[in-house]
């Protein structure tokens, strides 16, 4: 791979190092890499990560949903993106991002629209 994919995918990966010892660090290359090359999944799911931990729930709804779209085929499949979406969606009160984003993950969560999700998830 070359270029500007290349080089993103290399901080992606560099990013992956830091995850643990230098959130605010791996947050930057996450966030550098993915303006070059929006399409590495792994880079939305990691940051989305970053995110969660520090509980900026629109933030990490909003990544875990690109990570779910560059992978459509993990619909049904407990998708780790699609169980983040759903807590993000679930503290945010957005129970009707929360139904899509449990569903996709594979869970059956009854109800629908703006009512809350009332199954224990542990």
């Amino acid at each position: 791979m070359a270029g500007a994919e290349g080089y993103a995918h290399e901080l992606v990966g560099r990013a992956a190092t830091l995850l643990h010892d230098d959130v605010a660090a791996a947050q930057r290359l996450y966030t550098e890499a993915l303006e070059l090359d929006p399409t590495i999944r792994q880079g939305w799911f990691d940051l989305a990560l970053v995110h969660k931990w520090r509980r900026a729930w629109d933030d990490c709804l909003a990544c875990n949903r690109n990570a779910i779209t560059l992978a459509p085929e993990l619909a049904g499949r407990n998708d780790p993106a699609a169980w983040d979406a759903g807590v993000a969606a679930t503290a945010l009160h957005d129970w009707s991002a929360a139904r899509r984003a449990w569903r996709h993950y594979g869970l059956d969560v009854g109800g629908a629209g703006a009512t809350p999700v009332a199954i224990d998830l542990g």
